[in-house]
């Protein structure tokens, strides 16, 4: 009787657990994301600070690794794509080598906004310091509210 009393709390926990749709996104963001990326599959949903997120092979584009940004209501917000330094414009790798030299190292970060304005992030690192700035293709700093971070 006691391994009874002790099984059906157990149960109901994994009950629970299970019934939680916490890794899958309402309807109109999974038709966003296939409007938008039609030949890409989702890879794995998490849902935090009121956006839906997910990481995927962006075949539409290049192949490359990217993590799509979504509104409750389905709406796209922005896309993240990790770039490497060479491929970069110009102006904004000058500006990170002009004005923050006392940085070693850089991560780069396009981000493609609804709007249809990219922005870079920079994201600096050396032993004791980060600092993230933001930037148009032009190099000018910008200011950006990255919810995402």
């Amino acid at each position: 009787m006691k391994k009874f009393l002790l099984t059906i709390p157990g149960l109901f926990c994994i009950f629970i657990a299970f019934s939680q749709n916490n890794h899958r996104p309402p309807t109109t963001v999974q038709k966003s994301f296939q409007k938008d990326y039609p030949q890409s599959k989702s890879g794995q949903w998490s849902h935090s600070s009121g956006s839906w997120n997910v990481s995927f092979t962006d075949k539409d584009h290049n192949n490359g690794e990217v993590t799509a940004h979504f509104n409750d209501n389905g709406d796209h917000t922005d896309t993240h794509v990790p770039y490497d330094r060479n491929d970069v414009p110009v102006p904004v790798t000058d500006n990170v080598k002009n004005n923050y030299s006392g940085y070693g190292n850089a991560d780069f970060t396009r981000i493609d906004r609804a709007d249809g304005n990219s922005v870079y992030q920079v994201n600096l690192k050396n032993k004791n310091a980060h600092k993230t700035v933001y930037m148009d293709e032009r190099g000018s700093e910008t200011k950006y509210q990255d919810s995402h971070r």
